[in-house]
């Protein structure tokens, strides 16, 4: 005797899935913080795609945290990723146990369904994260500008090293760069030393006038690990005034861009020297250009004018940097260092550095003027309908003429189409 029965199979929820990036989770004290802790997040079958998730989170660290961490499934770069954030009081380290388990929409039940995956512990280390260095110097410093080494003691001094746990660091002083007018300029120094103990020491180019804006860096051997800081920025502004000798200075700014020329056209500066002291000298005097490095970005050389004006002439489609030396002359003889007022009052020699820059020009052709063609004549091929394609300088302005033989076939194509 036999007898039939039925077998219902009947599908189970499946509990989701997750893939720990890693267990254990370093930060820095003090700090907010997005981590990606999971990967390949799933709602567990095939079929059981698009069930919400969420997780479940439990820890016993209650002083450990600012803010009770947030955790979420998200897309990213085309799979879901479990995400924490989370925030960690200042000055306050140790380690805590975090217990993640995910959970889905699905039903749980005798018959197999699971809707919560196993529980998974991880560890939170909150470890010590570098604050960088606080100090404090002159906001202003008013030198004689000379060829001598200025030594500046107590310019500067170190009021923290970042924490209170950071009292043995060492911190060191540099400069980061100098401003003229908003533009960082070359060889304003010499030499420039802020060394441990606030002395500034250094000696500016010869003749260097005007107001600089100095940038200093103050960088400890903490580290910048966690999210932490070893390096802060100040600025101060370094005022270079006239000298008050008998010897007349030479003064201008330290560097001049200009833009490469496209034609042969003389560049103009007003009143770009300016000189002190000048009423020491009883005998004519003017300026005169004694050196220039690189002469091939001139078609001149340059000059200085009556008015103390910088002029010079460029060459078109060259660009570069050049050093221009001026000196002091007294009725017809160029004075040299070291003389003394009974002799001849000298200025010592002052050098500008000229910056021709180089800029892109848009490209150019010429199309023909005009096209004959014939309606409903079929397709029309005109060859050297475009010439004279350039992709730098501007051809000149004007209608370009047509070649002879870009006409012919611009008649061959015409008569062809009137055959048709």
């Amino acid at each position: 005797m036999s007898q039939e029965f039925a077998i219902h199979v009947i599908p189970v929820n499946q509990p989701p899935i997750f893939r720990i990036v890693q267990e254990n989770l370093r930060v820095g004290e003090g700090v907010e913080t997005t981590i990606v802790f999971a990967e390949n997040v799933g709602a567990g079958a095939d079929e059981e795609y698009g069930q919400a998730m969420t997780w479940i989170f439990s820890h016993y660290c209650p002083t450990l945290f600012v803010r009770e961490p947030q955790l979420s499934v998200l897309s990213q770069q085309g799979s879901l990723v479990g995400k924490m954030n989370f925030a960690v009081p200042a000055f306050q380290m140790g380690e805590c146990n975090l217990n993640v388990t995910l959970a889905d929409d699905g039903i749980s039940s005798a018959n197999g369904d699971r809707n919560v995956s196993d529980t998974v512990s991880l560890v939170l280390s909150v470890l010590f994260r570098n604050r960088g260095p606080q100090f404090e110097h002159l906001d202003e410093l008013r030198i004689y500008t000379s060829n001598q080494l200025k030594v500046v003691t107590e310019f500067a001094r170190v009021i923290s090293t970042g924490s209170f746990d950071e009292i043995n660091q060492n911190v060191s002083f540099r400069m980061e760069n100098f401003t003229f007018n908003g533009r960082i300029v070359p060889g304003l120094f010499n030499s420039f030393v802020l060394d441990v103990n606030g002395t500034l020491m250094f000696q500016e180019r010869t003749n260097a006038i005007g107001d600089y804006v100095v940038t200093l860096k103050a960088e400890d051997d903490g580290g910048a690990m966690r999210g932490g800081v070893n390096a802060t920025f100040s600025s101060f502004v370094l005022r270079l005034v006239f000298n008050d000798g008998l010897r007349p200075v030479i003064a201008s700014p330290g560097s001049l861009e200009v833009l490469e020329a496209d034609v042969a056209i003389e560049k103009v500066f007003k009143n770009f020297f300016q000189v002190a002291n000048i009423g020491n000298v009883t005998r004519p005097t003017s300026l005169m250009i004694t050196d220039v490095s690189d002469p091939d970005l001139f078609l001149t050389n340059p000059l200085v004018d009556a008015d103390l004006s910088l002029s010079f002439e460029l060459k078109p489609y060259v660009f570069g940097q050049s050093s221009v030396t001026v000196m002091f002359v007294v009725g017809d003889q160029t004075c040299a260092n070291g003389s003394t007022p009974n002799t001849c009052i000298a200025a010592l020699p002052h050098v500008v550095y000229v910056n021709v820059l180089p800029w892109n020009r848009p490209p150019s052709f010429h199309v023909l003027d005009f096209v004959g063609s014939v309606e409903d004549g079929g397709e029309d091929v005109v060859v050297g309908f475009v010439s004279q394609i350039v992709a730098g300088p501007v051809l000149k302005q004007g209608r370009a003429s047509v070649s002879k033989y870009s006409y012919l076939q611009v008649m061959r194509t015409f008569l062809r189409s009137y055959r048709r």
